[in-house]
């Protein structure tokens, strides 16, 4: 973030706060703007950001320093590394996810379970199936069982990545910490999937195994 371009103002509740008997200036709470740059030199792109801040205690004297924290940035840095071989639909689900993970966990999360939906889409996981003469639709659970018949430890992995988006889409109570946590785990096993050297490497390991020997 270019400190010389933030832009920041207490808000209205704190501003009135101020003539409380008992006020503190850690009870500042302060709105903010800013510019940022990727230092990145095949990137420099520059972002816009926007979030909260207040003031915070610097070690343990009586001075105060401003604390800010991001809340949108437009475009969103990218939160985990996306493979080449990821289809438009999920890397757009994705992006979607990146730029809410900043200040609304339960969207963020939304997008993405529908990543994972449309990871499952592109690696041709069925979407259905006949059940007593009736076409039935899989559920996500499902078709990640499918998957991981094929792939156990993708599978185990996007398994985990649903029921951290099942948390944040039906009770809303999950946090920026988990929807990272949720990034992490859904970025191993896009690796797993899409790694070429991680597979050419897995297979070199069985066929010295199989020969016990190089």
């Amino acid at each position: 973030m270019d400190k010389s371009s933030v832009s920041a103002k207490a808000t209205a509740e704190s501003v009135a706060a101020q003539d409380h008997p008992a006020w503190d200036p850690d009870w500042q709470r302060l709105r903010f703007v800013a510019m940022a740059q990727c230092d990145n030199l095949s990137c420099m792109e520059v972002a816009t950001l926007k979030g909260t801040g207040g003031l915070q205690p610097i070690g343990r004297s009586f001075d105060y320093e401003e604390f800010y924290t991001p809340e949108h940035f437009d475009p969103s840095p990218l939160l985990i590394g996306v493979p080449k071989k990821c289809s438009e639909d999920v890397c757009s689900e994705l992006h979607l996810a990146f730029a809410s993970a900043w200040g609304d966990a339960a969207a963020a999360s939304a997008h993405i379970r529908t990543a994972v939906e449309r990871l499952l889409d592109q690696l041709r996981v069925p979407k259905s199936a006949v059940a007593k003469g009736k076409r039935q639709r899989h559920t996500l659970h499902r078709r990640i069982e499918l998957l991981a018949k094929q792939h156990p430890e993708a599978g185990d992995l996007l398994l985990a990545v649903k029921w951290i988006g099942n948390a944040g889409v039906h009770s809303g109570a999950l946090t920026k910490a988990e929807v990272m946590d949720a990034l992490d785990i859904l970025e191993s096993a896009l690796t797993l999937l899409f790694n070429d050297h991680h597979k050419k490497v897995r297979k070199l390991a069985k066929r010295i195994n199989s020969r016990r020997g190089p």
